[in-house]
């Protein structure tokens, strides 16, 4: 069984910057994290290949190149293989953009399954695994709680899907797209003490345009067609703030502050 995973590096939210000119985030300049969802997705691949080492996992991701000390460090989990699509044509590309790069290469790849997040948190949309299904011309499930493993070696997925607070289970036929949201029931396995510093050069490709061959009106801003008319910067009103101390006239003083409010 081939399983391939799609990831997303997101701006930590505490350092995030803006390019207000061109209504875009700077992820070459912000501090990455890995799309909540989609390390859900990952661990339960890599609880499938713990089930059935003979399992290949790959994973992809597309952005900027300084996602490549987090990007390999996914590889030293057990991951058989690691694509980084990454061109500056790209930066700018919207989700229509971006599943049309995602899914140009995954035309020329085969595999049952692909996992994916149903949300990222820096636009939180759900398009992308959509509508890469839609360009694959495969079936697709969203909001995935948890998957049968027993049942996916027996050649059907069986899903448990949260719908909008109850629980819906799903059958899926290869090949298809799972898209999990964050689960309890799947863990990022650690790595292994002697695999920190491992060298994982040998599992990892770096495609740009040129090997995938989209046309310059095909992606980035030109080939988006997203339209943001404005944005703005929140501001955050100073509130102000009363410190007191632990004892009765610091108790009397919030009680009268409670009180106030209609708390009490």
């Amino acid at each position: 069984m081939k399983i391939i995973c799609l990831v997303k590096f997101i701006p930590d939210v505490e350092n995030m910057q803006f390019d207000h000119k061109k209504n875009v985030l700077m992820r070459e300049q912000a501090k990455l994290t890995i799309n909540p969802d989609d390390e859900t997705a990952i661990a339960a691949a890599l609880k499938i290949k713990e089930r059935a080492p003979e399992t290949l996992v790959e994973i992809i991701t597309m952005g900027p190149k300084v996602v490549m000390r987090k990007f390999q460090d996914l590889l030293r989990r057990d991951v058989d293989k690691g694509i980084l699509i990454s061109d500056p044509l790209y930066v700018g590309s919207d989700t229509y953009a971006t599943s049309r790069i995602l899914g140009k290469y995954l035309k020329t790849r085969k595999a049952d399954y692909i996992f994916t997040g149903t949300h990222s948190l820096d636009g939180d949309t759900s398009h992308v695994p959509a509508q890469i299904a839609e360009i694959l011309g495969s079936c697709h499930m969203n909001n995935v709680i948890t998957l049968d493993i027993d049942q996916l070696f027996q050649g059907t997925a069986l899903l448990r899907v949260n719908n909008e607070g109850n629980t819906l289970q799903f059958q899926m036929n290869p090949p298809g797209i799972i898209s999990f949201e964050k689960s309890r029931e799947y863990k990022m396995p650690y790595i292994r003490y002697g695999d920190f510093q491992r060298d994982v050069s040998d599992k990892m490709e770096i495609l740009t345009n040129q090997d995938l061959g989209l046309k310059e009106e095909e992606v980035g801003l030109a080939g988006s067609l997203t339209e943001v008319s404005r944005t703005f910067m929140k501001e955050i009103a100073q509130k102000d703030s009363i410190t007191v101390k632990n004892d009765e006239e610091g108790i009397e003083a919030v009680y009268q502050f409670l009180k106030e409010k209609g708390y009490v």
